[in-house]
Parts: C-alpha cells; sequence; structure tokens
C-alpha cells in the first residue's frame, strides 16, 4: 500500500483535484484503472478516473480552469465530463449516485472497483476501499465481473474482458466467461 500511496501523491493531477476538495469541500474519490495499473505495474498512466459526491460535473469545470484543460460533457444526465490538458492527460469526472461502494459495485470489473478517497492520500492512513475484492484478483491475476449483470448492462465489456485478459495475463473466471457465453448466445437468437 505504501508503494501505491508513493505513486499517487507524486501526481499533480492527483494534488488539483485535492485542492478542489479542499476549495469546494466536496468528498472525491480517485477510482478504477489508475489504481489498477499502479497495482499491476507498480507506474501512474496519464488517464485518470474520478468520482464525486455531488456535482461530478462542476467539480471537472473547477478542475479543467485550475489546470487550464479543456472541459467536455460526457453525459449531463449521469453526471459524467471530461478534461483534457496539457499533451498527455485525460481525466473523468462522474458524480457518485448513492455512495462510493454501490458505484463500485456497478463498475465492470473488481479489478476497476476499487477507490482512494482523495482526502486520504496525504495523511499516514491512506484507505483503499476495495468491497470486490479487486487487489486480491490482482495478485492471483484473475478477472472477474462486479456483478452477475455485467457483460448485460454493457456488451462492450465483452471485449475489455478479453482486452484486460490479454494484457495482463489475467484468467477470467467461470462466472464471468459463462456470463460472456449466455450474452453472445442471446445475440445470436
Amino acid at each position: 500500500m505504501s508503494n501505491l500511496r508513493d505513486i499517487l501523491s507524486g501526481s499533480d493531477v492527483i494534488k488539483s483535484a485535492l485542492n478542489i476538495v479542499k476549495e469546494s469541500g466536496q468528498k472525491a474519490y480517485l477510482v478504477g484503472g489508475t489504481i489498477r495499473d499502479i497495482l499491476i505495474n507498480s507506474r501512474l498512466g496519464n488517464d485518470y478516473d474520478f468520482a464525486v459526491q455531488g456535482k461530478g460535473i462542476a467539480f471537472a469545470k473547477s478542475f479543467a480552469e485550475k489546470v487550464g484543460g479543456s472541459f467536455f460533457i460526457l453525459d449531463d444526465e449521469r453526471d459524467a465530463s471530461r478534461v483534457v490538458y496539457g499533451k498527455e492527460f485525460q481525466v473523468d469526472f462522474s458524480g457518485v449516485k448513492k455512495n462510493i461502494e454501490e458505484d463500485l459495485r456497478l463498475r465492470d470489473f473488481t479489478i476497476n472497483s476499487m477507490a482512494v478517497p482523495l482526502d486520504s492520500l496525504f495523511n499516514n492512513n491512506m484507505i483503499l476501499l476495495d468491497p470486490l475484492g479487486g487487489k486480491n484478483d490482482i495478485e492471483k491475476k484473475v478477472l472477474r465481473a462486479s456483478s452477475q449483470r455485467s457483460v448485460r448492462e454493457d456488451p462492450l465489456r465483452v471485449m475489455r474482458a478479453f482486452r484486460f485478459s490479454s494484457s495482463f495475463n489475467f484468467t477470467m473466471d467461470e462466472e464471468l466467461l459463462n456470463q460472456i457465453k449466455k450474452y453472445c448466445e442471446e445475440l445470436n437468437s
């Protein structure tokens, strides 16, 4: 966990987001692939995802102003937006629907269903929220769906499952393979 904390605390993207947390009083979480990639490869990429308690779009606008980035609304109804800045950074923001743990359970795979509250990052007790055991799945090199409806809810997750499995050399668990097979059979009927 200290490696995760050390890598995250050196990121200017995260520092800028934390400043907005302090200014706005909103709670924000780093979620998904950024955490996954550090746990797998011990490196920080240039694609960040944040879940924000409150208004995600408003938070993203503040972030874009702070870093001088370009702001785009991805889905107004789902409170999702993106900020692109510099030649390399893509930062996505979404509003938390009810609570962070429920939002994590709605994600595609357990390895993407982890979060770090930003306000915990720069103190001695960084918290890793991992309600579905994604960290353990990374250690075991297993790809599992976050729910029994994961593939049905978003058909692109079939392609993502094969991409993640191949990229990370992970084995898909039996339940995920059954979901993919069932979904593909339904498409053929």
